[in-house]
């Protein structure tokens, strides 16, 4: 269930993070690791592995 829980909120946050950014103006492309969709990706893979 807590899993579910987080791939859900990744999965929302992701959405939301896009959006907001979409709305704001002109893209830049930013690096993979300051990409806050490959930050949640990699926190819920550290909670499936604890």
């Amino acid at each position: 269930m807590i899993c579910l829980v987080v791939l859900l909120g990744n999965f929302a946050g992701g959405m939301f993070s896009n959006i907001i950014l979409a709305s704001s103006g002109p893209i830049h492309e930013r690096k993979i690791t300051q990409r806050t969709s490959f930050r949640l990706a990699l926190v819920s893979e550290l909670i499936l592995i604890v």
